[in-house]
């Protein structure tokens, strides 16, 4: 796929600075996170608060979860992101502006949140039902390396199944981004 964009570039100019490399540890807190909002407009309505607790993290990390939850909330808001590159027929440095944004993708200014803290009963409580989760997907990934996690059919044997909020019933169905992203090297691709 980089063949076929470097091939239909209208432009020599090669931009500047290096793009940033997913994190695995954002892209599971916003996941969780967007599910958080979803429940909470899905059964409270657009106007709702939410309180994030966590056990102790870096700075750095918390600082991500942040950034994370903005760019959630105000997705295809208008954002200007100033540019620049080298120009090599002229030999010179040259700076720009772009301007992306798009309609019609949910208002969520209703939503407030907050992320804090804890090392409370509850943060353990929470380590301790996401590594139950983790063992029963990581145990399922050793016998279908590679199946689709997102399913009904891949938490169904666990003992909250039945609390699990937002999973599809079919793998077929457009697979998470972080799917994708981080997908298993043993899987199709699909």
């Amino acid at each position: 796929m980089g063949a076929v964009a470097k091939a239909q570039r209208r432009s020599n100019i090669k931009l500047s600075g290096n793009e940033r490399l997913a994190s695995l540890h954002q892209e599971l807190f916003l996941g969780a996170f967007g599910k958080g909002v979803a429940f909470c407009i899905d059964h409270l309505g657009n106007e709702v608060s939410i309180d994030v607790i966590t056990d102790r993290v870096d700075g750095s990390v918390l600082k991500s979860f942040d950034e994370a939850a903005q760019r959630l909330l105000n997705v295809g808001s208008r954002k200007e992101t100033r540019v620049s590159g080298f120009d090599p027929d002229s030999k010179t440095v040259v700076r720009g502006l772009v301007t992306t944004g798009m309609d019609q993708l949910g208002d969520f200014t209703g939503v407030e949140y907050n992320i804090s803290q804890s090392t409370s009963v509850l943060t353990l409580a929470a380590d301790v039902v996401a590594n139950s989760v983790h063992h029963h997907l990581k145990s399922l990934q050793a016998c279908k390396p590679g199946c689709a996690l997102n399913t009904v059919d891949a938490i169904a044997r666990h003992p909250l199944a039945k609390s699990v909020y937002g999973v599809t019933t079919e793998a077929s169905v457009m697979p998470q981004v972080a799917d994708t992203i981080f997908r298993h090297p043993m899987s199709s691709g699909k």
